[in-house]
C-alpha cells in the first residue's frame, strides 16, 4: 500500500493544471487536521467546537485561554479552557492567514476575510462540517487506522474526547484536576469512561516503587520463634510440652493442677488456627482438663482464668506449686501464679 505521501505526489501531479484546486484542497486539509488537533488537545465536544467564534478565544494572554458560551457547552456552565501552548500558536497563524489573499479568494469567501481586511469578532474559528464523522472515516482509511480495533473499540469523534482524559491519566495529572479539565460533574465519570486502562503504564508504575532486597545469607530461625521451641523443663520433671524462655520473663507462665497431672498455661489469648509445634501433642488430654499440652504456640483458655501476682522486687515473687514433684530449681525459675 503506498504512503500518503506518495499518494499527495501522484495527486499533484495529476492535477498540476489546476493550482486553484490544489490550494483549496491544501487549505481544508489543514483545517481538518486543526480541528483534530484542538479536540485531542482540548476535550471539547464536536457541537462546541463548531460554536467557537474568534471573540471567545484569548491567544495573547498567558496561558492562552478559550471561553465557552453557556448555551453552547453541555453542562451549561461556561468555562474558560486553557490552550497549550503550541496549539495557541498554530490557531494564531491560522487566524493570521485568515487575512491573506489566496488566488482562489472567490470560492473561499466563507472561509477567509476580504483582503486585507479584519475577520469578524463573530466568524467562526472552524467550518466544522456536519458529516465530520464520514469524513474522518475516509481519513482514517487514508491513513491506514482501523476504524474498529483488536478489542472492539470503535474510532469516532467523541473518542478523542477519551484519547484526552487517557493523556492526562498517563501524564501523571491528578483525578481531580483531571475533572476539572473534562468538565465532569464527578471524577468517577473521568476515571471509569474517559481513561482507557489498556493505555497506561502499570509496569512503569510498578518499576517506581522503591527496591526490597532479601538478603538470604541472614534468613536462618531463630530460636523459639520458627520451628520447635526449645524445652523449658528438663526431662523427668513431670512437665510436659515446651515453652517460650521469653514467656518466663513476661509473667506469662504458671502451673495449674488438677489433682491428675500437672500441665504448664500461658496467659495469652487462645489463636484457634495455629497449627501444633510438635507431633508429641496432638490429641493429648491431661486429666479432666482436656488441656493439650501448652506450648508457645498453642495457648490455653484456661489461663484466662488465672490472676497475675505483680513482681514485689527486681528478683520477682516466687510461690511454689501445689505438685511437689516439680523441682525446686524449675520452680525458681517460674512466676508464680494465683488461682
Amino acid at each position: 500500500m503506498p504512503s500518503i505521501g506518495e499518494v499527495i505526489e501522484r495527486a499533484r501531479e495529476r492535477l498540476k493544471n489546476r493550482p486553484q484546486f490544489i490550494e483549496e484542497l491544501e487549505w481544508t486539509g489543514r483545517e481538518r487536521a486543526l480541528i483534530y488537533k484542538t479536540l485531542v488537545m482540548t476535550g471539547l465536544r464536536r457541537g462546541e467546537l463548531a460554536s467557537i467564534e474568534f471573540r471567545q478565544l484569548q491567544l495573547d494572554t498567558s496561558p492562552a485561554l478559550l471561553t465557552l458560551d453557556p448555551e453552547d457547552e453541555k453542562n451549561r456552565e461556561g468555562n474558560t479552557i486553557p490552550l497549550r501552548d503550541d496549539l495557541a500558536t498554530e490557531l494564531r497563524a491560522w487566524i493570521a492567514d485568515r487575512t491573506k489573499p489566496l488566488r482562489s479568494q472567490a470560492s473561499l469567501d466563507f472561509k477567509v476575510a476580504k483582503s486585507g481586511q479584519a475577520l469578524a469578532a463573530d466568524a467562526l474559528l472552524f467550518a466544522v462540517p456536519s458529516g465530520l464523522l464520514r469524513i474522518m472515516n475516509r481519513d482514517l482509511a487514508a491513513a491506514g487506522i482501523s476504524k474498529v480495533d483488536q478489542h472492539g473499540e470503535t474510532l469516532d469523534i467523541h473518542a478523542l474526547r477519551k484519547t484526552f482524559g487517557t493523556h492526562l491519566c498517563k501524564a501523571g495529572v491528578p483525578l481531580r484536576t483531571a475533572q476539572i479539565a473534562m468538565r465532569h460533574s464527578t471524577p468517577t465519570l473521568t476515571a471509569n469512561h474517559y481513561t482507557d486502562p489498556r493505555l497506561l503504564d502499570v509496569h512503569g508504575a510498578v518499576e517506581s516503587l522503591p527496591s526490597l532486597t532479601v538478603d538470604v545469607t541472614s534468613a536462618t530461625p531463630q530460636t523459639g520463634t520458627y520451628g520447635r521451641c526449645p524445652p523449658l523443663f528438663p526431662a523427668g520433671t513431670g512437665i510436659m510440652g515446651h515453652l517460650e524462655s521469653s514467656a518466663v520473663a513476661q509473667g506469662v507462665v504458671s502451673i495449674v493442677d488438677d489433682g491428675v497431672g500437672s500441665v504448664a498455661v500461658t496467659s495469652m489469648p487462645v489463636n484457634k488456627k495455629a497449627p501444633p509445634s510438635s507431633p508429641d501433642n496432638e490429641g493429648h488430654q491431661v486429666g479432666m482438663t482436656r488441656f493439650e499440652r501448652a506450648t508457645s504456640c498453642s495457648q490455653s483458655r484456661r489461663s484466662t482464668k488465672l490472676s497475675y501476682i505483680p513482681q514485689q522486687s527486681e528478683r520477682g515473687v516466687y510461690e511454689r506449686t501445689r505438685n511437689p514433684s516439680i523441682p525446686a530449681p524449675v520452680q525458681s525459675h517460674m512466676i508464680g501464679f494465683r488461682e
